[in-house]
């Protein structure tokens, strides 16, 4: 297991992928090994497997950040990291994020019969499997769990700035019923689910 008290942590920097990658994380002081995430995330992370890149600019369906689960590869626009006005815990929040969709995957069956998670995030989850426009609800449903990572490692408020200033500042990639759905889930308070895949 990764401790900050050993050489180990300097490990975790190997998850990302490229020099090129390194040295733009960090000129952005983001390089892995100062997230100062707990031992037992740093090691999820690392056990994954995944990869992070930066890539110069992204296309807009994928910016600022992706997840490929295929390749178990997160990638990150340079050009959301050049930018002033998020700060540094805001982008991190962002990179978590895109973390959560590999780290925090949503169950195939989100078939919820024995309710031992909150209710309010079962009902939640069910809700949105029902709505009327079932193709909107894997996506979001995704989004949620992996907005939940971020979470879980601490990060509600970055994330919900993030959120607020994306969808205020790009409302045509930003302001959107995904979105709106993050950000009621996260004003809720409820707790951060972790998926059986989160070990």
């Amino acid at each position: 297991m990764m401790t900050n008290k050993t050489h180990q942590v300097a490990d975790f920097d190997s998850i990302v992928g490229d020099e090129n990658s390194w040295q733009i994380l960090a000129s952005a002081n983001l390089c892995p090994s100062s997230w100062n995430l707990p031992d037992l995330e740093m090691t999820r992370i690392f056990v994954s497997g995944l990869r992070i890149k930066i890539e110069e600019k992204l296309a807009s369906k994928n910016w600022p950040a992706c997840a490929n689960r295929d390749e178990n590869l997160v990638k990150v626009s340079q050009d959301f990291l050049d930018l002033g006005n998020f700060t540094q815990e805001e982008k991190l929040a962002t990179i978590l994020h895109e973390i959560g969709h590999i780290v925090n995957r949503e169950p195939e069956d989100l078939q919820i019969s024995d309710k031992t998670q909150e209710d309010c995030i079962a009902d939640y989850f069910l809700a949105l499997r029902e709505q009327d426009n079932p193709s909107d609800t894997p996506a979001g449903i995704s989004e949620l769990y992996a907005d939940d990572y971020a979470r879980h490692c601490g990060l509600v408020d970055s994330l919900r700035g993030v959120l607020q200033s994306l969808r205020e500042g790009y409302p045509d990639l930003f302001e959107n019923q995904v979105t709106r759905d993050r950000l009621t889930r996260i004003d809720s308070g409820c707790d951060p689910v972790l998926s059986s895949h989160a070990g």
